[in-house]
């Protein structure tokens, strides 16, 4: 195992299942999925669901993004502990795909109705979540942000954590924000890629993935908590991860792709596959994605897959957002010391050949995987433990 801990320190979410770990771990245990049914502007199609904060399709009134990413930032640093010195010098890494184009639409459609040739927009760009949150804590620390698709806050952790490890930061803050916009919603529905119904990762008759919307930050340091809680005395910490490219396809990767991405992640940990205890699949239930991730483990870890759960029931598919909040929900299950299921699996699909968990179970330390594969065959794959 390799030497170096990078301890998570500190996690502030803002998800559609709770914003406390003792509410997501609740729901999570519950099995509840709750997603609200939208009717998209100029499409025939029958409503979809959707993961919504707000409970409904918002496209006048403004989502409140820097609200939002205000509660997710102040309780990632209240839980991490970091001092004013500490919070003075912390880089910002920000995983999106849609970045602030939510607050756009908004401003659009309320221009348009009392102006048929509406201003221009203000200010946009892939840099402006980082920089708000650099400047709203007055830090002199640097800011990144992420683009990759549904990997984006994942590599956002990736470079933070190599970052740490080489020395160049003490500290740093991740996060992974999505909010509810029309440009997601209707390329997905343009592509036929979104469930009419929910999502079902791995099972025969998944049809689609279900988008949803929400906001995670979280805090990596190389020094351990000092606080006396259980999980300061047994913290999870970052090991190792990879990133692969493959290119193969705009939508989808390959299973031999994703094989490498596993295995150069287990390299890096200077781990086995044996050593895995669990894996968080990225399970969007969408047909050609689930069968490649499936073929993709086989080939890693053989016949006997460790298990696997897929979070994206709970929360929906929250794109960019999806590596720092699906890390976050996980870490608030494995606090309870339990493996949430993957609600909507019943079926098994001969095309994966497995099974995702279908009944919560117990958890107390080892090595996980977390894996996030996004359109363009960008793949990342991490590897957190909490062993002693």
């Amino acid at each position: 195992m390799a030497e170096e801990r990078i301890y998570i320190r500190g996690c502030g979410a803002i998800s559609t299942i709770g914003t406390t770990q003792q509410e997501i771990a609740q729901a999570c245990q519950s099995g509840i999925a709750n997603p609200v049914h939208i009717s998209l502007p100029h499409s025939c199609d029958h409503p979809l669901p959707y993961y919504s904060l707000s409970g409904e399709l918002n496209t006048v009134s403004s989502p409140h993004l820097y609200q939002h990413i205000d509660n997710a930032v102040d309780s990632a640093i209240q839980d991490s502990g970091l001092t004013p010195d500490q919070i003075s010098n912390l880089p910002v890494f920000v995983g999106s795909t849609a970045c602030d184009i939510s607050d756009l639409e908004t401003q659009y459609q309320d221009d348009l109705q009392n102006d048929p040739h509406p201003r221009p927009l203000y200010r946009s760009g892939f840099g402006i979540l980082a920089d708000y949150v650099i400047e709203r804590l007055q830090s002199n620390g640097q800011a990144f942000s992420f683009n990759t698709a549904c990997s984006s806050s994942a590599n956002a952790l990736l470079m933070a954590a190599r970052m740490i490890k080489s020395g160049r930061i003490d500290n740093a803050l991740i996060m992974g924000v999505e909010t509810q916009n029309q440009m997601s919603l209707q390329g997905f529905n343009a592509m036929m890629l979104l469930s009419p119904d929910e999502c079902r990762p791995f099972d025969k008759h998944r049809n689609g993935t279900v988008l949803g919307e929400g906001i995670g930050a979280i805090i990596l340091s190389r020094h351990k908590p000092t606080t006396s809680d259980y999980a300061a005395q047994n913290p999870y910490y970052y090991i190792g991860g990879a990133n692969l490219t493959d290119s193969l396809n705009i939508t989808s990767s390959s299973a031999e792709m994703i094989a490498s991405v596993m295995l150069q992640a287990l390299d890096d940990a200077t781990l086995g596959s044996g050593d895995i205890g669990f894996v968080k699949a990225h399970g969007t239930s969408t047909p050609a994605n689930d069968s490649a991730e499936a073929q993709g483990m086989h080939q890693v870890f053989g016949s006997k897959l460790p298990p696997f759960t897929s979070l994206k029931p709970y929360i929906g598919h929250t794109l960019g957002a999806c590596g720092a909040l699906e890390t976050i929900i996980l870490l608030a299950c494995l606090k309870g010391n339990f493996i949430p299921t993957t609600p909507g699996f019943t079926s098994p699909d001969l095309s994966c050949d497995c099974q995702p968990l279908r009944s919560p179970q117990s958890f107390s330390s080892g090595n996980i995987m977390l894996n996030h594969f996004g359109f363009g065959g960008n793949n990342a794959s991490l590897i957190i433990s909490n062993l002693p």
